[in-house]
């Protein structure tokens, strides 16, 4: 039987306030907002609780705050890179 591997994971960096000309994602559930079927990707989850907002993608945000629905926490998700789907 293969041992699965922990899926490495991606903190996104905890900003103080949304700037007012950035769009911010409120999820409105607890699961991830994206979830894709690319095994290899990293999840991408909050910088402060660690709640996985996407997985199984390698995508581009750009100018985006994402609102975290377990602590509250914005997450500057500016910096992800566009990756191959596979």
């Amino acid at each position: 039987m293969a041992v699965p591997i922990p899926q490495r994971q991606i903190r996104l960096k905890i900003v103080d306030s949304p700037n007012e000309t950035r769009v911010v994602l409120r999820p409105l559930t607890l699961r991830p907002f994206y979830a894709g079927t690319d095994r290899n990707a990293p999840n991408y989850v909050c910088g402060n609780c660690e709640h996985v907002f996407m997985t199984g993608t390698s995508t581009l945000l750009l100018h985006c705050i994402i609102e975290c629905p377990t602590c509250g926490s914005f997450n500057d998700a500016d910096w992800v890179e566009l990756g191959d789907e596979g």
